[in-house]
């Protein structure tokens, strides 16, 4: 029994020893970073963005097409429910092409994406568009049209169709 309680104080310190930073691999003598080497060969450099959609907003419509530069798919997420999504991802000469489209059998159900703080629904289809080379980022709603963004002073806007132009940095 004594021998139990001894292993069972000695586990829990033996894990944390595991845990412990290795100390012997720094060097208290190792070079400072030269400043005129310029940034590390590693640092990610962000791509140039819009911020055309850091306001919060929401938009509803049958059909979302949005496209956009570089990156665009560092900033949108979407839902893709396959038991209520068709979902067709491809390469074409315009760009990476993601489609969502709402199944026949899945009524009462939407698609649900968030570009930056817009938050989209569709009732019918979301198109996605990652163009090459530098372009602006195109939000395009068709068909009974509702888009609300806080802080706007048009305040809510309804129609059959709508276009926001968020201009990339260049």
């Amino acid at each position: 029994m004594k021998r139990l309680t001894q292993l069972s104080l000695c586990f829990p310190l033996a894990l944390l020893a595991c845990t412990a930073p290795d100390k012997r691999s720094e060097s208290p003598f190792a070079p400072a970073p030269d400043p005129k080497a310029g940034p590390p060969k590693d640092l990610v450099i962000p791509k140039p963005w819009t911020d055309r959609f850091l306001a919060t907003g929401a938009l509803v419509a049958n059909d979302v097409r949005i496209e956009g530069p570089d990156g665009l798919l560092e900033h949108v997420v979407s839902t893709q429910d396959l038991q209520f999504h068709e979902v067709v991802i491809k390469a074409t000469p315009d760009g990476l092409l993601q489609t969502i489209t709402l199944r026949a059998d899945a009524a009462g159900q939407d698609i649900r994406a968030q570009l930056d703080n817009l938050a989209i629904s569709c009732w019918r289809s979301l198109t996605i568009l990652e163009r090459p080379g530098p372009v602006d980022v195109t939000v395009s709603a068709v068909g009974d049209v509702l888009f609300v963004e806080k802080g706007s002073d048009a305040g809510e806007q309804r129609g059959s169709n709508l276009r926001i132009v968020g201009q990339v940095q260049r």
